[in-house]
């Protein structure tokens, strides 16, 4: 599922989420620079919560990269453990 946010209604950001038995993954969010420090992020975040929660899956996980993993250690989030993303040089 995609979700996207926007002011005066330019689309300003999007995030993505994977929903599963017991909860939601989230990953590949993103705000244009011009958008940032305004809340566009957190929002994302706290509607994908609340889908979670909608569904009766109040479980969530988050892929995080050097951007994102400081603003999700703000809100609440801990790491757990670092995911290693292999590519394939013929596909890939």
């Amino acid at each position: 599922m995609t979700l996207y946010a926007a002011i005066d209604g330019r689309i300003v950001g999007a995030s993505h989420a994977a929903f599963g038995r017991a909860g939601i993954n989230l990953f590949g969010a993103a705000v244009v620079p011009e958008a940032r420090g305004r809340g566009v992020y957190r929002s994302l975040v706290l509607a994908r919560w609340d889908l979670a929660v909608e569904r009766g899956t109040p479980a969530l996980t988050v892929q995080a990269g050097r951007m994102s993993r400081p603003l999700c250690e703000r809100m609440g989030f801990v790491f757990v453990d670092a995911v290693r993303v292999f590519v394939d040089e013929l596909t890939g």
